[in-house]
């Protein structure tokens, strides 16, 4: 095997799953392993393959067989001597004997779950994983947390994907077993990482509520987690949903508990007032290879506002340069700016000779190579911004900051910045926005279509919502689009239902007023300077009967649709255009106390 294809695989020692405490390596070419397995803190006990000397009242978590070259006769013999010293719940990891091994598991009562390519002692091997066929994912993570080690449950519920779970009912059990484990573990923890469990359990829940959206403990769940990071309205939102589709006498009560606890009141942040371009900085912007609608969209308000002469991306984005796949040629974030492509030693000397004044850091991801990075973080001696466009509302500085090996990163820019956490001094807000060149140039007030929706419903509430309001209007809001479809949807509809996706802003929350829809729009739990107003800009729900009379409204008072959506596209062009959100930026850093201006 050459030495590129052995670098790209894991070594033996990390396809052993993190939830294992106690391990077994049975085999000498095993032994090696020792070292690298003690340090993520296992118990490791290495024996020869007559597994001599083996504990008598220890069990394990896992057993690591080297069944190369063994015949099936003394493979058998040799896991007779290793399963009873197994946990219930334990897993077999069989090295390089497949075919060895798979009579011995069935007699044994196990069954292989998966494998996986690795290298030992620089050859690749393939690694068979097997359970015991009465194994339950549901069990185990319930021992582990009876057992005090919440941590463990999720890091085994972590390892399989619901999405590919075929039944909705174990899917959904699953997900709300994770979401317990996390609500266990916060408590245990104390609140040390809070936001990250919170973001954790959304995510279980969003997977639940797609397959079982009238499952009410995943409800319970994230609105005691809500209740937690600051937002008991929040909490309340969610009880009142699943009440209306699935009634509990636990989630009523639960909703009754949080009745007059009030919002968590972090530091008000002001809407940033009108630029007065008199800072215009040369700017470098680090962005990352594939198109991303918050950071591309950006970096066209930048280009707009500063002038092409005083930004540059790196690296180079051919979709921000009229490069586009036909099948993207009409996303909402591809553009044809002038420019030629740079490269990263082009970068540095510009850099060390003081051509930029301000660096936006907008991989959040880290796809930049890490080498890369810190070269252009040991050249750049001018301020940095970090630029957070991801779905999530974690704080991302320390593992930017980790990676650029820099110590300090004073200001963030944050699109899911949750309005009941405090992130502490010097973090903003940075919603979406939507390219000013999109808008059409005229928008008719003469509309034949009612309400507007396209797209999946995979994340959020939105197969909750979607299915009220199929019952409502008696029929299905499920039709597929061309791109020119699409277009003529949006400019000929009255009304358009913006509800959350991976993150709680999303494109469609700036697209439709952008057509001149009315926007109606789950309430966004975030900060977004110059918001709509509800009942002014937009009309806003946070809850199914909410939804269901915010409907009603709409059908019954057709001149309020016209108005609110003439205020809405109004409003959008004025605070919400790319170069509008690029301008608050600069203001924003040239008002600051850290000396950018």
């Amino acid at each position: 095997m050459n030495s590129d294809a052995q670098s790209a695989l894991p070594a033996f020692g990390h396809v052993v799953p993190v939830h294992v405490r106690r391990i077994i390596l049975a085999g000498a070419r095993l032994r090696g392993q020792d070292q690298l397995l003690q340090s993520r803190g296992m118990e490791v006990l290495a024996c020869d393959l007559d597994c001599a000397g083996l504990p008598t009242d220890t069990q394990f978590d896992a057993v690591a067989l080297d069944g190369m070259g063994l015949a099936p006769d003394v493979a058998l013999t040799l896991l007779r001597r290793l399963v009873p010293v197994l946990s219930p719940h334990g897993l077999l990891l069989c090295v390089d004997g497949p075919s060895t091994v798979t009579g011995a598991l069935e007699q044994l009562g196990f069954a292989a779950s998966d494998s996986t390519d690795c290298a030992l002692e620089g050859t690749r091997i393939r690694v068979v994983r097997a359970l015991r066929c009465d194994y339950s994912l549901r069990e185990h993570a319930r021992r582990l947390r009876a057992e005090g080690r919440p941590d463990l449950a999720f890091c085994v519920l972590r390892e399989v994907s619901l999405q590919q779970l075929p039944s909705d009912e174990e899917a959904a059990a699953l997900a709300v077993e994770t979401q317990v484990s996390l609500l266990d573990l916060d408590g245990k923890t104390r609140g040390a990482g809070r936001l990250p469990h919170f973001w954790l359990s959304q995510m279980a829940f969003y997977q639940c509520a797609a397959r079982a959206p009238g499952h009410a403990l995943a409800y319970q769940c994230q609105a005691e987690f809500w209740r937690r990071i600051g937002s008991p309205e929040m909490g309340r939102r969610l009880l009142r949903s699943v009440e209306r589709i699935a009634p509990s006498a636990a989630a009523q009560q639960q909703r009754a508990s949080y009745e007059g606890k009030a919002e968590a009141a972090p530091r008000p942040i002001p809407d940033p007032p009108e630029w007065d371009r008199s800072w215009k900085p040369r700017v470098l912007f680090i962005t990352h290879p594939r198109i991303d609608y918050g950071l591309d969209t950006l970096c066209d308000g930048l280009r707009r506002v500063l002038g092409d002469g005083r930004f540059v991306e790196y690296p180079w984005k051919p979709s921000l340069h009229g490069d586009v796949p036909p099948r993207l040629a009409n996303y909402p974030c591809c553009f044809n700016h002038p420019g030629s492509p740079t490269t990263l030693d082009a970068v540095l000397a510009q850099l060390r000779g003081g051509e930029f004044d301000l660096l936006l850091f907008g991989d959040t991801e880290l796809n930049i190579d890490r080498d890369e990075a810190r070269r252009i973080a040991q050249a750049a001696t001018i301020p940095w911004v970090l630029i957070d466009q991801g779905d999530d509302p974690l704080d991302r500085r320390a593992e930017a900051m980790a990676y650029l090996a820099r110590s300090d990163m004073p200001i963030c820019f944050k699109r899911e910045m949750l309005a009941c956490h405090d992130y502490g001094d010097n973090f903003f807000p940075l919603p979406f926005a939507y390219p000013d060149g999109r808008i059409p140039a005229e928008v008719s007030e003469t509309r034949d279509n009612g309400l507007f929706w396209a797209g999946h419903r995979q994340f959020g509430l939105r197969r909750l919502y979607l299915e009220c309001l199929e019952a409502i209007r008696g029929r299905r809001f499920d039709a597929n689009y061309t791109q020119e479809e699409y277009a003529r949807a949006l400019s000929g509809s009255r009304i358009g239902l913006s509800l959350f996706g991976g993150g709680f802003d999303t494109v469609r929350y700036w697209e439709l007023p952008a057509h001149g829809c009315m926007l109606l729009a789950e309430r966004p739990p975030i900060r977004i300077p110059y918001d709509f107003e509800d009942g002014v800009s937009a009309l806003f729900f946070g809850d199914v009967p909410e939804f269901e009379a915010r409907l009603d409204q709409c059908l019954s008072k057709p001149e309020l649709v016209g108005r609110v959506a003439a205020a809405g596209h109004d409003r959008l062009r004025r605070y919400h255009t790319a170069p509008a959100r690029a301008a608050q930026i600069l203001t924003r850093l040239s008002r600051n106390a850290t000396p950018f201006g």
